[in-house]
């Protein structure tokens, strides 16, 4: 990893950890923090993951409610736009461990064409207006203690599929701008 990359890197993870709750820094997010700056980024395993992602998450939602938009936008493209913002380590993560929680637990994968469908209604759609920021910040918040219900419970799995298919076809007659 060149010095300028490193600089950038080491600028969001001081984003992340003045911005979000002291227990989401855990050892687990120092140990992704550590592999990514040593360009070890492949070896970042999906606990680590997953406290860095809830980090932040929490970081993007602590900025927007002290009404730093600015800070805030920008952790919300590092975290859903993170290949075009040049960060391939994180998206190579988020690709090989997911973000979309409950769509993931429901259809199985990541890269399932109905996640991809609501990833685009995401970054299209939703992530433009303010109520849709707001929607997703909740979302991120609060779904990856309900997609672990998902996993274990398959006939709540079926009703949350059932539903999301059901939305995804009024998606499609929908026009994404």
């Amino acid at each position: 990893m060149d010095k300028e990359r490193k600089e950038l890197w080491c600028f969001v993870f001081d984003l992340i950890e003045n911005n979000t709750d002291s227990n989401l820094c855990n050892s687990d997010f120092y140990q992704a923090k550590t592999k990514i700056l040593s360009d070890k980024y492949k070896e970042v395993d999906s606990q680590e993951y997953k406290s860095l992602w809830n980090a932040l998450k929490v970081a993007e939602i602590n900025t927007h409610n002290r009404g730093y938009e600015g800070i805030a936008y920008h952790l919300r493209r590092f975290a859903f736009h993170s290949d075009e913002e040049g960060f391939f380590e994180f998206a190579y993560l988020k690709d090989k461990y997911g973000g979309c929680y409950i769509a993931t637990a429901v259809y199985g994968s990541y890269n399932a064409p109905e996640v991809l469908v609501l990833r685009k209604f995401r970054d299209t759609y939703l992530e433009k207006r303010k109520w849709g920021q707001d929607f997703v910040s909740f979302y991120y918040k609060y779904s990856p203690k309900i997609a672990k219900k998902l996993e274990q419970k398959s006939l709540l799995n079926k009703a949350v599929k059932f539903l999301i298919d059901k939305m995804l076809l009024s998606f499609v007659g929908f026009k994404l701008k």
